[in-house]
């Protein structure tokens, strides 16, 4: 039988079938691993969306993030979105407005929900959220309340006590050193497949970052520390895989080795093991730290543990009243930053 006729009036030999039938049952096979990904994706999507519909009501109960709700603050009415007043997730405000306790909740003689705090210091948080809400990227950046002298150190302690710090005073991980592609952060879980720096970063506000808490998964040469910032992009070396405290005005733990890195210079504290699930506690912008609640170094000789070896002494650009200490970590693998402390300025 003769071969099939092209355009030219040419017939196919058998060996030019034969290639012509394998490379079509190539793009079948390759059509058919692309049509199982893409359902794999939307069956992953549904069940997202199937998670994103129980945690809404979870969240809200019957009730809807569209309610209005009439507040009486300290004797003061405010109406505010429930959304607005859950938009904190995992707060103390969102879990209270979440609408399954409203028939719990204080309410005045009107029926109206009653918050015993003064309308000047919980108005400011909620005119926060708000402003949130309609944020854009071509708008100008939410910046945090900043409240009179006299006034701040009450709101902190609301803001604290309704657990709205890390929305109201938000701290963000950014990458310093390292391929964007390799690196996935998710709030403040990282996870990365190449060896990266990072630094974490306030947002939007004038309050430092003193203390943070690290839990590690699986890890790769991990160290955690803290950077002076200007001067430490200053005179930062061309280095690519140095971490911190490889760098001058940089000091970390160094989890792999079990010790401290302080400006190149490398300290072992005996007995210290550090492994998946450890928690590090870097404290008092690099002062003093803490491994699975033990104290394990520090700079002060009082706290009776292992001191920071350094020909100068503890270095001048770590002075805890220097306003350029910044949280910051290397490594490879994945790790949470599960606790941040502010200074209250």
């Amino acid at each position: 039988m003769a071969g099939v006729t092209g355009v030219t009036g040419q017939s196919s030999t058998p060996g030019e079938d034969s290639s012509l039938d394998d490379t079509l049952a190539s793009l079948m096979r390759t059509l058919k691993v692309k049509k199982e990904r893409l359902e794999q994706r939307e069956k992953a999507l549904e069940k997202r969306c199937e998670a994103l519909n129980e945690k809404h009501a979870d969240l809200f109960g019957d009730k809807s993030d569209s309610d209005v709700l009439t507040l009486n603050v300290g004797g003061d009415m405010i109406s505010v979105l429930r959304r607005t007043l859950c938009s904190v997730e995992g707060s103390m405000l969102a879990a209270r407005f979440s609408g399954r306790w409203d028939d719990s909740l204080e309410k005045d003689g009107e029926g109206n929900f009653f918050i015993c705090q003064p309308i000047e210091l919980f108005k400011p948080m909620i005119n926060f959220l708000r402003a949130r809400a309609i944020s854009t990227p071509l708008a100008p950046p939410v910046r945090s309340p900043n409240l009179p002298a006299g006034d701040r150190e009450d709101f902190y302690r609301m803001v604290e006590y309704f657990g709205m710090t890390s929305g109201i005073y938000p701290t963000v991980i950014e990458l310093h050193r390292g391929d964007q592609r390799s690196v996935s952060i998710e709030g403040k879980c990282v996870d990365c497949s190449e060896w990266s720096t990072f630094t974490l970063q306030t947002q939007g506000h004038v309050r430092q970052v003193i203390s943070y808490e690290i839990v590690l998964g699986n890890v790769e040469r991990m160290q955690i520390g803290w950077i002076n910032e200007k001067k430490y992009i200053e005179n930062l070396s061309n280095e690519p895989h140095n971490g911190v405290g490889e760098e001058a005005n940089s000091v970390g733990i160094d989890c792999c080795r079990g010790g401290l890195l302080l400006e190149g210079s490398f300290t072992k504290l005996e007995g210290l093991s550090i492994k998946a699930g450890s928690t590090i506690l870097c404290d008092q912008k690099g002062h003093r730290w803490y491994v699975n609640g033990e104290l394990v170094c520090s700079s002060n000789a009082a706290d009776g543990t292992k001191q920071f070896e350094h020909s100068s002494g503890f270095p001048p650009a770590f002075n805890c009243v220097t306003t350029d200490i910044v949280p910051c970590f290397s490594g490879k693998g994945i790790w949470t930053v599960t606790e941040v402390v502010l200074s209250c300025p």
